[in-house]
């Protein structure tokens, strides 16, 4: 609006006071409606199920999981060791928030909730540690096997795509992967389409959440959350596309009472107030969060 229509809406501080905090924090309908009405003019929306008449049903599901005694006591390590400094910090409206510290601190908690071995760098014994998101994704991956369906794995960490892969090598999975250094990307493609056996396909979210076409899938797992929800929902498109013949079933794995459901519960905000007043299906480019959002998420970290 800047370039195209300057001072159409106020400048950024303003917007914030005027609009983003009413509407988000208080829920008001009037401020609400009015960008809504300001912003319609120029939103053109199509969504899939507009335009897709035949696009089989996607039904998406959070599933949540426990951390393992093992995991507690590593994410407890970690916030007994940086949750004071950092929210000292926040708390400062006079220092500058330190983003690089604290998604540092806040990934090795993420990792935590995937799997110890992440953050204990010991990927090949991985069988020695316990995970409780782990073994709900084995529960979801033996489910989608007896109902014949094909499954479709994101993470955002190689190291946890090097476990599942160890793990499905050992029970004699098939399966195709791409990450960003796969350099015969079609030939996966290929093999998870055409090839019965082959029954999961693993990919981390970047390098697998456009432009390829996995469709023979029907089941898709977000082991891990995006900070980003539009990334997820460009990855699950993937599977729900032109060419999909039966319904797709979206699990979004979430950690209970970590960071993980703190991180789920800003998004999902964040998505219906988007939704509300853009009227999009998509929050757009959530690349990161407010210092208030960040001192919430960490004010109620489990301890």
């Amino acid at each position: 609006f800047d370039i195209i229509l300057p001072t159409y809406l106020p400048n950024l501080a303003v917007f914030k006071e005027f609009f983003i905090t009413p509407i988000e924090k208080e829920n008001d309908i009037q401020r609400q409606e009015l960008l809504k009405k300001l912003i319609k003019p120029f939103i053109l929306r199509r969504r899939k199920k507009d335009v897709l008449f035949d696009l089989p049903e996607k039904i998406e599901e959070i599933a949540y999981a426990d951390l393992s005694n093992e995991q507690k006591h590593l994410y407890n390590e970690i916030i007994t060791e940086s949750k004071k400094t950092i929210m000292d910090n926040l708390k400062d409206q006079a220092k500058p928030v330190s983003y690089v510290h604290i998604f540092s601190i806040l990934s090795k908690l993420k990792q935590i909730c995937d799997h110890p071995s992440l953050v204990l760098k010991d990927v090949d014994r991985y069988e020695s540690h316990e995970s409780g998101k782990f073994e709900l994704f084995i529960e979801l991956l033996n489910e989608a096997k007896e109902s014949s369906q094909k499954v479709v794995v994101f993470s955002q960490y190689l190291n946890m795509i090097e476990i599942i892969k160890k793990y499905l090598k050992k029970k004699s999975i098939g399966y195709a992967c791409i990450t960003g250094v796969t350099k015969k990307r079609f030939n996966e493609i290929k093999k998870f389409k055409e090839d019965p056996k082959c029954l999961v396909f693993v990919a981390s979210l970047l390098a697998a959440g456009v432009g390829i076409d996995l469709s023979a899938g029907s089941v898709v797992i977000h082991f891990d959350r995006w900070w980003n929800p539009a990334k997820e929902n460009q990855a699950t498109d993937r599977v729900h596309r032109i060419g999909q013949n039966r319904g797709v079933q979206v699990f979004k794995l979430v950690t209970k009472n970590t960071i993980e459901e703190r991180i789920h519960m800003i998004i999902e905000r964040k998505k219906h107030l988007i939704e509300q007043t853009i009227g999009v299906d998509e929050a757009d480019q959530i690349k990161s969060l407010s210092r208030q959002d960040l001192i919430e998420v960490l004010e109620k970290l489990q301890e």
